[in-house]
């Protein structure tokens, strides 16, 4: 990863960087949205989606997420949990995370 500052977006409720130089994704041009965060679901997707909508206009054709960029930072959201605290090191998720990837079309990978 260069170090090339992300760009952040906001919306009312939720925030997130776009990473430009992400790893590419099945040799397409791809970028990270990563620095997530969201107050309830819809704040999250609107916020997603128009991330997305951005990058496509952009030529942007693969757009992964939750990740801060690259692998060696924060790159995933939690989707199944027992309530137990965290492991050393493992990953924390907002309480809506989940649903706003979800709900804007993010699958895993």
């Amino acid at each position: 990863m260069s170090d090339i500052r992300p760009e952040i977006l906001q919306i009312p409720d939720a925030t997130c960087a776009i990473y430009r130089d992400a790893p590419a994704w099945g040799g397409r041009l791809t970028a990270a949205i990563g620095q997530f965060s969201c107050g309830s679901a819809e704040a999250g997707i609107a916020l997603l989606e128009s991330a997305a909508r951005k990058l496509s206009a952009e030529g942007c054709s693969a757009v992964i997420g939750p990740m801060d960029g690259d692998t060696w930072h924060k790159y995933r959201v939690v989707s199944d949990s027992d309530g137990s605290a965290p492991y050393f090191l493992e990953p924390v998720s907002g309480l809506f995370d989940l649903a706003a990837f979800q709900g804007s079309g993010f699958a895993p990978v």
